[in-house]
């Protein structure tokens, strides 16, 4: 039974890691609209990168006008010769039937799964090396 002071519950679609370098990229800049739109990207993104919302709900949950969340998209669309990484032109995004798609998700996905490896990979690393350790006597 729900009691009444109990917090509501927020369901989530997805979780994405936030890869702490981003703090050292070009992303991080003074514009605090732009870093913002990047990481609710980022968190709406599903297991390939799309993220399938309109220009005018991005803005809205955003905090941001149409106007200038078309200004954000276009400025992650373009070129960027200081990012960290050459893919894509240092490009971040392109839009594609109406979604937009985050071009390097899946390499930085990887990177952060094969870093730290999942919990089941540990445990079925441990189990292993404690077999083998009891052959072993």
């Amino acid at each position: 039974m729900k009691n009444a002071a109990d917090p509501p519950q927020i369901h989530s679609r997805g979780f994405t890691k936030l890869d702490s370098g981003i703090v050292y990229s070009s992303v991080w800049g003074p514009e605090h609209d732009s870093v913002r739109v990047w990481v609710c990207l980022l968190a709406m993104a599903d297991a390939n990168g799309v993220i399938r919302a309109s220009v005018p709900a991005l803005a809205h949950t955003n905090y941001v006008t149409p106007e200038r969340m078309r200004e954000i998209l276009d400025q992650f669309k373009s070129e960027d010769p200081q990012s960290r990484t050459s893919d894509y032109g240092g490009r971040r995004i392109e839009e594609r039937d109406g979604c937009v798609v985050i071009l390097n998700y899946k390499r930085y996905r990887n990177i952060c799964q094969r870093k730290h490896g999942s919990d089941a990979e540990k445990q079925r690393a441990y189990r292993e090396r404690k077999r083998r350790e009891g052959n072993t006597r």
